[in-house]
């Protein structure tokens, strides 16, 4: 296992999710670094990686809805050749987040989950309580 890890997220959802659960031993989630660049539409800047330390490990969490595939491919090359980055994992998500969350539970319908009525309304909900739980 890598001493540092990195997590390069697609938007602020995913940032306070892992923000909120990289302490929950459960959860998976290792704690490490969380900046917002979109690895998959996004270049991640030659001189961004540089400034990695040593023996990093670097997560790319994205959505599959929308891929710039060459952008992904150059991060992910750019990354590689870093002597710094020790191991590069891609986490996606299946189409999008709220997708993603009733894939992985028992879940239905999303708006379930806190009697919203919309995906707006769902996610100023979810970020409520991220928010608090890191505060």
């Amino acid at each position: 296992m890598a001493k540092y890890l990195q997590y390069y997220v697609e938007g602020d959802c995913e940032k306070k999710l892992i923000s909120a659960f990289q302490h929950v031993e459960q959860a998976g989630f290792k704690i490490g670094k969380i900046e917002i660049i979109n690895p998959a539409t996004k270049e991640i800047t030659k001189l961004r990686i540089a400034q990695l330390k040593n023996d990093t490990a670097v997560a790319l969490v994205y959505d599959v809805d929308y891929i710039n595939k060459k952008i992904l491919e150059r991060n992910t090359i750019n990354l590689r050749s870093n002597k710094n980055v020790k191991k590069i994992y891609h986490i996606q998500s299946i189409n999008n987040f709220e997708d993603e969350i009733k894939y992985s539970t028992k879940v239905k319908n999303i708006n379930d989950i806190f009697s919203t009525k919309s995906s707006n309304e769902f996610k100023k909900n979810l970020f409520l309580i991220l928010s608090s739980s890191i505060n």
